[in-house]
């Protein structure tokens, strides 16, 4: 998936972004990390994901980036890796021969398959994984993740970037939780909560949709309603 154009302003976020750019600049000196991003719907981690994607790409980064979607019936297996091929039905890497006694590649191949590709494709440039929406990712897509980020290798010029929410409904299974609750724990991992916008930028979000003629009252009436979550204030 391509990196997606925004067309109305940004706000906010500066510490966020300050903090990847920390963590890219150790990445492109040899130090790969895994980042998980958590906070509600809404409160603009796509958004930020977008931007700072763009930052990186401009500053002559490979980026990919796939996600989840909620699904009625079978889950996706590996749907955001599949995601981040760019479609077409092709993944991105290669797995390993398939061994005689199976009919389709198993965890360790596929794994080992898009390390070999990431550790191949970092000898040009750094390369940054984004997968977003992981909270509706199947057992598959964590199993995955995990042996990917445990098999990243110190010089790798690799990040993995992770986007979740903080909720989950009383149905969900907690695969993710459980796969999080690991990778967190290594020195690689990076948390990077996002949380309320300041009433200042909900402000100035607001202004942007609306436009500088807008009534003052009506914006702070957005500002007091939207909680600090910018999804309300457009």
């Amino acid at each position: 998936m391509s990196v997606p154009v925004q067309t109305d302003p940004f706000f906010g976020r500066q510490d966020h972004v300050d903090a990847l750019r920390r963590v890219a600049h150790d990445v492109s000196t040899g130090h790969p990390a895994f980042v998980i991003m958590r906070g509600e719907a809404g409160i603009g981690k796509t958004r930020l994901v977008s931007e700072f994607s763009r930052e990186l790409s401009a500053n002559d980064w490979l980026v990919r980036i796939g996600g989840c979607t909620p699904l009625i019936g079978p889950p996706l297996a590996f749907g955001p890796s599949a995601a981040a091929s760019g479609g077409g039905g092709q993944h991105w890497w290669t797995p390993e021969p398939r061994r005689p006694e199976t009919t389709a590649p198993v965890l360790d191949q596929i794994g080992d398959g898009l390390l070999g590709t990431l550790a191949n494709e970092q000898t040009r440039k750094p390369v940054a994984i984004v997968l977003e929406d992981l909270h509706w990712a199947d057992r598959s897509s964590m199993a995955l993740l995990a042996f990917v980020v445990r098999g990243l290798a110190e010089s790798r010029r690799v990040l993995i970037w992770a986007t979740a929410r903080e909720e989950y409904g009383p149905d969900d299974e907690h695969e993710v939780e459980l796969v999080l609750s690991e990778l967190i724990r290594r020195e690689l991992t990076v948390t990077l909560p996002i949380g309320q916008l300041t009433a200042t930028d909900v402000r100035q979000v607001a202004l942007a949709v609306a436009g500088a003629g807008a009534d003052p009252e009506w914006i702070e009436s957005i500002v007091r309603r939207s909680a600090g979550n910018p999804y309300f204030a457009r």
